[in-house]
């Protein structure tokens, strides 16, 4: 859940994100470390649906804000029951 604060721009009030909540446990979602600026836990889980041109494109999209706890603890035992081949992680890399 996003929770949203207004902020005057220059002649204009515009809507920003002031924080984000998890939809599971309603603690804030806090994806950077407090004590390490290089490390970061997000959790991105998103349905889009529309169609797609080449200059243009339309539809709609859903967003669920899930901490990287629930998605340990709640989600991933979940989704396991359902999926055969397990969702397992991989590694990556930038650079």
């Amino acid at each position: 859940m996003k929770i949203l604060k207004k902020i005057k721009v220059y002649s204009y009030t515009k809507e920003v994100v002031d924080k984000t909540l998890c939809d599971i446990c309603g603690e804030p979602v806090r994806p950077y470390s407090t004590e390490n600026p290089y490390e970061f836990n997000e959790t991105l889980i998103t349905h889009k649906h529309g169609e797609r041109y080449p200059d243009s494109g339309y539809g709609k999209e859903i967003e669920v804000d899930i901490c990287h706890i629930c998605f340990q603890n709640t989600f991933l035992p979940w989704i396991r029951k359902f999926n055969q081949t397990k969702a397992e992680y991989t590694k990556w890399s930038e650079g």
